[in-house]
């Protein structure tokens, strides 16, 4: 009878531990929480972030601060007061040298300018369209997306009339000079690999977007207006003198990238069988969206980076969050 209710009990026991791991294995091995880093200010959401190889942060927020937060969890306030201009997005990317690069509104045009470890400004360039998105390589190449308009376009609400969009993907040459290396559907994000490979998420496709569409995507994390789709978001992977290749087109609404390693991309968006969320994405196979304990924490997120060590994401309403990648 006693060897019964061991068998038993080890039964049980064992039946337990195969649906933990069941669970685990479902929700992609989500068992820990991300850790919030930084409490972003009352009414200051944080809309872009970048972080170096030593992991630590930079953030830029809605009243245009920017702001360091080490790795040893101190923060700094490097420059205050960066403006943004009509359309575009505030964008930032972090150089090998430790100094960083956003845009600037002067004179109501876009400016690049980098910005040193002291807070001392520098202007970079002067730049012609609406900046949506930026990246830069493990040299210090600097990636932009962005998109150009034809028509007169009215924004309340949504992006009422725009008769002709054009996105274009193009790396800074050493002559400050632009070369465009995609155009097409708008670009919402830009990563790039630790072997160089540049990868991004765009909207729909160039030429002519009808208001009386049924379908319409965020613009931005500020989310000020919408605009009407022609079709969903797709990544791409872009290489220089070849076609561009998908590597999903099973997301629809706006896309983040961040780059786990070569081939393996973490995104914010939704897919169409599931809700918004992380997914992570593989060439070729169904994204998986990425499950935490607290399901709501990334619901409204606004920007995504990756370390070698942890994953990095901003949400509207709390902050800074970071977790282990060993753990996601």
């Amino acid at each position: 009878m006693k060897r019964k209710i061991i068998s038993t009990i080890f039964f049980i026991l064992c039946a337990v531990l195969f649906f933990i791991f069941y669970l685990s294995a479902c929700n992609s091995g989500a068992v820990r929480e991300p850790l919030l880093i930084y409490q972003a200010p009352t009414n200051e959401p944080i809309i872009a972030i970048a972080c170096d190889t030593r992991d630590n942060v930079y953030a830029i927020t809605i009243k245009g601060n920017l702001v360091k937060i080490n790795a040893d969890g101190t923060t700094k306030q490097l420059y205050s007061g960066l403006k943004r201009c009509g359309f575009s997005n505030h964008c930032l990317v972090v150089l090998p040298t430790g100094e960083v690069v956003t845009n600037e509104c002067e004179k109501h045009k876009n400016i690049l300018v980098k910005i040193d470890p002291n807070g001392k400004k520098e202007i970079l360039m002067k730049l012609e369209h609406s900046l949506n998105c930026m990246a830069s390589d493990a040299k210090g190449k600097i990636y932009l997306g962005y998109w150009i308009s034809k028509g007169n376009l009215t924004v309340s609400r949504f992006l009422q009339r725009a008769e002709y969009l054009k996105g274009i993907i193009a790396e800074i040459a050493a002559d400050n000079q632009l070369n465009p290396l995609y155009e097409g559907g708008i670009p919402q994000s830009l990563a790039v690999s630790e072997k160089g490979e540049l990868y991004a998420a765009v909207w729909g496709k160039m030429g002519a977007f009808r208001p009386g569409s049924r379908k319409y995507s965020m613009c931005g994390p500020t989310k000020t207006f919408w605009i009407a789709m022609a079709e969903q978001s797709k990544i791409l992977k872009i290489t220089p003198g070849d076609k561009p290749q998908p590597v999903t087109g099973a997301f629809i609404g706006c896309s983040y990238l961040a780059l786990k390693n070569p081939g393996q991309i973490l995104a914010f968006g939704n897919s169409s069988s599931d809700r918004c969320g992380i997914y992570e994405i593989s060439a070729g196979q169904k994204p998986v969206r990425k499950v935490f304990q607290n399901d709501k924490i990334s619901d409204n997120l606004t920007s995504l980076a990756v370390s070698k060590n942890y994953f990095f994401f901003s949400d509207s309403q709390k902050g800074i969050y970071k977790i282990g990648l060993k753990y996601f």
